[in-house]
């Protein structure tokens, strides 16, 4: 877990900024935290921790935040209880496109991500839209869009008359077709400040978000962003764990193939063992039962290994 994460109280518009609007001494607490750990990030930002920075600095704005707007602030965390209850990262991007169409009280909607080969943005989810805007809009890989400006600059990006927008001439046909005439879209940013993919929202008739809807999508994009990293954390370990379990189940496997033929040997040497002691050849049946008894000990030893490799494999997988 992250200093951030391990260091993070359950803030928000709750008995703390309840109390706070009544009590001067506590607001000024609050705002001492914030300016603590504001210092903190840099401090981690000098020795190279760039990571638990962002995330600390994340909280120090959030706690102004909600100090300063405690209504915003309760709806970004009812958004965030949403995004932690996605299991999958399906449902982190499902649930990312229903929770900035909420916000932005949107008519149409989609997410896209990044392709981390060729930088392009795919659609992954959509809501309202037809066959033709997702065969035009299947990568975007320029600027000249406000899904493509948003992840190019790393800013959100608000079209509020696309037919005004010059930047947005080339795309004027198929948002005509498409029946939106303003966009909004939001990068979603992880905990080192890369762009993962953009939520775009549009509207049927020009339209700009207001300042708080704005702020909430500026927030939601960074909460995103989090709950992908930390979905794609979750399935590298998923998988480290499933590999880990697959080779001991096949050293487990060997174990068991390797008593299976140690019995095999003993067998055969408590066979010898028999015929030369029926043969009166008392000194090579000791050796041949001596034999037999060495390759039993080496089963049991392999079969012991073998239930050992079971059990750190089941341990593993789970």
């Amino acid at each position: 877990m992250s200093y951030a994460r391990a260091h993070e109280p359950d803030v928000g518009p709750g008995a703390w900024l309840w109390s706070a609007e009544r009590h001067p001494a506590l607001r000024n607490l609050l705002q001492r935290m914030a300016l603590n750990h504001r210092t903190s990030a840099a401090i981690l930002r000098q020795n190279g921790k760039e990571r638990e920075a962002a995330r600390i600095e994340r909280f120090a704005q959030q706690l102004g935040l909600q100090l300063a707007e405690p209504d915003v602030a309760e709806q970004l965390r009812a958004h965030a209880r949403a995004l932690s209850n996605a299991q999958t990262r399906e449902g982190v991007l499902e649930q990312a496109l229903a929770g900035a169409m909420s916000i932005t009280g949107a008519d149409f909607g989609n997410v896209q991500v990044r392709n981390p080969e060729t930088g392009a943005l795919e659609i992954v989810c959509q809501e309202g839209f037809s066959a033709e805007f997702l065969e035009y809009f299947t990568k975007v890989d320029d600027s000249s869009s406000a899904c493509g400006r948003a992840a190019e600059h790393a800013s959100q990006t608000v079209i509020r008359d696309v037919e005004r927008d010059a930047a947005f001439l080339p795309h004027r046909d198929i948002a005509a077709s498409s029946g939106f005439r303003a966009v909004q879209s939001t990068p979603l940013i992880d905990g080192e400040g890369r762009v993962l993919g953009v939520v775009s929202t549009h509207f049927r008739r020009p339209h700009r978000p207001s300042r708080q809807e704005l702020q909430l999508m500026a927030w939601y994009g960074l909460l995103v962003g989090e709950a992908l990293e930390d979905n794609a954390a979750a399935r590298k370990r998923t998988a480290a764990r499933t590999k880990h379990a697959f080779v001991l189940d096949r050293a487990a496997d060997f174990h068991e193939h390797a008593a299976e033929r140690h019995d095999e040997v003993g067998s055969l040497y408590q066979r010898l063992a028999a015929s030369e002691r029926s043969r009166g050849n008392l000194e090579k049946a000791r050796e041949f039962e001596r034999r037999t008894s060495l390759y039993r000990e080496r089963a049991e030893t392999e079969r012991a290994r073998a239930a050992n490799a079971r059990r750190r494999g089941l341990t593993a997988a789970t």
